[in-house]
């Protein structure tokens, strides 16, 4: 049995990525006459799927070998209509049997422990083939942040009780607060303000909040992924049943698409919410994650370990991950959490992806400083937080710190002044303003981000947007009768 260390050195010999670098496709592939599931674990000794009717409870129906190939993929062939049917799969590394949710699915049920074989187009919703991206003119390039959750959960919002903190609230028109027929809430209300991009805070299934209890009040942003290319099941109506989760993350898209607004993705590559009980860590241990020289797992994320995105089918599930929300679920771009973890040959490829797939993406990112000479030490290669985003990062732009934190303790500073922010209160810094720089000459973005629900909206009103044009040109754009509230913007 080899050491963490040796596992290191092993995952990082070029004989390992000669012997196991694999370019095909992974995860389940449907067709109505039959599935076969295909698993990249090249350590294991043995792999077997188990199968299950339901997303949450039931018997296992039966337990299948998978057949060894090369470059360590598994695979095995389910005859039939599999749509619909949950599974699992235990992978037995050096004498140890991990069960584990495929990292590869493209929808689950409860909390993302079974992975579900699906047919996308028989549960898409209606004229879904006719969604289109927004083109969203340079000068309307704006972007709103904000959570599922808090976009729908104020019982004064309006929105159908069914609906509220769910992806469908974006669905629903007409909503007024406290339904009183004035102001207008939810989808209505970023028509009003004219927003460009919405930037929708994790949707892809976290470990954070437990779906098995949705009448139970739980909270979180969803920095904390556990299946990375699945919808967040406590977003849709039914957590239980895979097919749904998926159906109403893409009504939420078209019907921002339908409104004019482009949907952004923020999402969180650098970590996973567990480490040991990973769908990563127990399908390939000790590979996914970067790692010390001691073989200890490395925590640049401050969240318990780090992603390595340089090693070769890191990279490639990342750059597959993010075609398979621009193909499938029609996303217009991404942000970048804690892109410095992440090396800059990745990225590149990433962007290189995105743009060959859809003409147009917006990427940035938002990065922070080390937080330990040993977390730094793990990464072999340049990465954006060593680069310190030098132009080798080509058509990306950076959510900068740097900028942010002082801009921020301006606008606190100016809701004090007004009695909005009381004395000896730090607002959070993601609800209030975040500034961008501009990394690369050719990137057409540069936005200064309005926090949840117009956090700025609640300081004398104002209502901030940042308009871009090639550099060096920056317009904002004010609500009529604030000029204050820019004035100190722009300072």
């Amino acid at each position: 049995m080899k050491t963490p260390a040796e596992w290191k050195t092993l995952f990082e010999s070029s004989a390992f990525a000669r012997q196991t670098n694999y370019s095909g496709p992974l995860g389940p592939e449907y067709n109505p006459s039959g599935t076969r599931l295909r698993l990249w674990a090249p350590t294991a000794q043995k792999v077997s799927v188990n199968l299950y009717r339901r997303g949450d409870g039931g018997a296992c129906m039966g337990t299948l070998p998978l057949e060894q190939h090369g470059q360590g993929v598994w695979s095995v062939y389910l005859p039939g209509d599999q749509h619909g049917h949950y599974y699992t799969f235990t992978v037995e590394v050096d004498g140890t049997a991990y069960e584990t949710g495929d990292p590869y699915a493209r929808t689950a049920g409860v909390n993302g422990l079974r992975s579900m074989i699906l047919d996308a187009p028989r549960i898409d919703p209606p004229d879904w083939n006719h969604d289109h991206r927004v083109i969203v003119p340079a000068s309307r390039r704006t972007v709103w942040e904000v959570s599922v959750r808090d976009f729908s959960q104020d019982p004064a919002c309006g929105v159908r009780n069914a609906w509220r903190g769910k992806f469908m609230a974006f669905t629903q028109k007409g909503t007024t607060l406290s339904s009183a027929g004035t102001f207008p809430t939810c989808l209505d209300y970023l028509k009003r303000l004219g927003v460009g991009y919405v930037q929708l805070m994790p949707i892809f299934d976290f470990g954070s909040v437990d779906e098995s209890r949705p009448l139970t009040r739980q909270y979180n942003w969803g920095y904390d992924p556990t299946n990375y290319n699945v919808p967040e099941g406590s977003y849709s109506t039914d957590p239980a049943k895979g097919e749904v989760r998926v159906r109403e993350c893409k009504e939420m898209i078209a019907a921002l698409h339908a409104a004019g607004i482009g949907v952004v993705m923020d999402v969180v590559y650098n970590h996973t919410f567990n480490t040991s009980d990973s769908n990563f860590e127990r399908t390939v241990p000790g590979y996914f994650y970067r790692q010390r020289p001691d073989g200890t797992y490395a925590d640049g994320s401050a969240c318990g370990n780090e992603t390595a995105s340089n090693r070769p089918m890191m990279r490639k599930y990342m750059i597959e991950s993010v075609l398979h929300w621009i193909n499938e679920y029609h996303i217009d771009g991404f942000r970048f959490d804690l892109m410095g973890i992440h090396d800059i040959e990745t990225m590149n490829e990433i962007r290189k992806a995105a743009t060959s797939a859809i003409c147009y993406v917006l990427l940035f990112v938002y990065r922070f400083v080390p937080v330990s000479r040993s977390a730094v030490s793990a990464r072999p290669g340049t990465t954006y937080r060593e680069a310190r985003l030098v132009p080798a990062a080509h058509g990306i732009a950076d959510d900068a710190a740097l900028v942010r934190c002082p801009f921020m303790g301006r606008v606190q500073q100016f809701a004090r002044d007004r009695g909005v922010l009381p004395p000896g209160k730090v607002a959070d810094q993601n609800l209030v303003l975040a500034g961008h720089v501009l990394i690369d000459p050719q990137v057409l973005f540069l936005p200064l981000r309005v926090g949840h629900v117009g956090v700025l909206g609640r300081v004398d009103g104002a209502l901030v947007h940042v308009i871009v044009f090639r550099p060096p040109f920056l317009l904002v754009r004010r609500a009529p009768g604030r000029q204050d509230a820019v004035d100190v913007a722009l300072e």
